[in-house]
């Protein structure tokens, strides 16, 4: 899993992902380095570990598909530097990293509205699949047309904190307004359905600078 060296960083998470990146996750990478796991196994757990979460979520315990859906971000970000340091980087490794969280991250919103069963819920969680789609079609389109055209807003670890923390705090923090604890995970999926719109046309923008 390559992370792109011209990366625009816009989110506040950048600082903690990158430190996450280059030295925190250092010796659990060490220990699966000397226990002999390969990449592609820790790929299948953290894929596992975020479809439980998406179980937790449709039985609407949001709290705990919250703390698993963490457990399943690192195992996740553990794949692709312990693929690095064993030179064992391989392009199905990181077709199966990226198709299992696009995979995982579309289940877990459905699970919501279905859930939920409200209209809000469904509007919410499709806005954000659709926003997810274009930016990633987008992207992979200017690509494919020499644009580089690569941005950090929210990148997938940044992402999973910020769906974890909403779905580990806000539930409470509704529940404290009066309010329905779903309400909270509404107001995150549409604000992370506004930054990924963003990035989209930030996106946009850049690959027609660069074409025109």
């Amino acid at each position: 899993m390559q992370r792109p060296s011209d990366s625009l960083s816009l989110h506040p998470l950048f600082l903690l992902e990158l430190a996450w990146e280059r030295y925190l996750c250092r010796p659990f990478v060490a220990a699966l380095q000397r226990l002999g796991v390969r990449p592609n196994a820790v790929t299948a757990v953290a894929f596992g570990l975020k479809l439980s979460a998406a179980a937790l979520m449709l039985a609407g315990d949001y709290e705990w598909a919250g703390g698993v859906w963490i457990i399943g971000a690192i195992a996740d970000a553990l794949d692709g530097t312990l693929a690095r340091r064993l030179d064992a980087e391989t392009e199905l490794g990181a077709f199966l990293d990226a198709t299992g969280d696009r995979v995982a991250s579309v289940a877990l919103l459905m699970a919501f509205a279905v859930g939920v069963g409200t209209t809000a819920a469904y509007q919410a969680s499709l806005a954000l699949v659709a926003a997810s789609l274009l930016l990633a079609f987008t992207r992979a389109r200017a690509e494919s047309v020499g644009a580089e055209a690569r941005i950090r807003t929210l990148h997938r670890s940044g992402r999973s904190i910020w769906l974890s923390s909403a779905l580990m705090v806000g539930p409470s923090v509704a529940v404290m307004l009066d309010r329905p604890p779903s309400d909270a995970l509404l107001v995150a999926f549409w604000t992370l359905t506004a930054v990924t719109a963003a990035a989209l046309a930030v996106v946009v923008a850049r690959t027609v600078r660069r074409l025109a």
